[in-house]
């Protein structure tokens, strides 16, 4: 608490009976610093993923939440129960906003805060190259899609969109064409309709 303001506001409030100050301009000048040293005092270290300045607590009729200080010029709002946003210094290559940290379930990745306009990601998930790319010679980068599955994906992309569900060796079939794919240790042909195979050493 603050001793010197609650003083000077006792001696304030005793002018208003005994001379008759006009106590709407009281209020007013009270209610100004004090508006100000009660935002501050809720202030958290929550930092608004849209434009950057802190959140404050405030309490509504579904319990407590995070408000933007930078209101009215910012509305942003988020339970208190979501988990902080943790800004990197990375920026978006697509719309140039600030970059934050996420964690998903495969691993940690880097989500645009323009979101939802902008849906940039960037996995930080180490990347593991295995296999060739059977089109342009590149190594192709093993990864995962959104439903879980393991593809290799050509490294030349977006240039070369060559994808395979199978390690691709960089060789196509001598029997139809098709791209040869390396699965334990034996190499076949892509293509289920052909039933070219060849030993690993061979």
């Amino acid at each position: 608490m603050n001793v010197g303001f609650t003083a000077k506001m006792e001696d304030e409030l005793d002018d208003v009976g005994e001379s008759g100050k006009d106590w709407h301009k009281l209020i007013a000048d009270f209610y100004g610093p004090f508006s100000k040293q009660l935002a501050e005092s809720r202030m958290t270290d929550v930092i608004c993923e849209k434009c950057g300045a802190p959140m404050i607590i405030k309490s509504g009729r579904y319990g407590n939440y995070y408000a933007c200080s930078n209101y009215p010029e910012c509305k942003n709002i988020k339970s208190v129960k979501e988990k902080a946003v943790v800004l990197t210094d990375k920026v978006c290559e697509k719309c140039g906003a600030p970059m934050a940290l996420k964690e998903g379930q495969f691993g940690k990745f880097l989500a645009c805060t323009n979101y939802p306009k902008c849906k940039n990601t960037v996995s930080l998930a180490p990347e593991s190259f295995e296999g060739l790319c059977p089109q342009c010679g590149k190594p192709t980068r093993k990864m995962t899609s959104k439903t879980g599955k393991t593809f290799f994906g050509c490294t030349g992309y977006p240039q070369c969109k060559f994808m395979s569900w199978d390690m691709p060796t960089g060789k196509n079939c001598p029997k139809c064409g098709k791209h040869l794919v390396k699965i334990g240790k034996t190499v076949k042909c892509s293509d289920k309709n052909c039933d070219y195979k060849e030993d690993e050493q061979s």
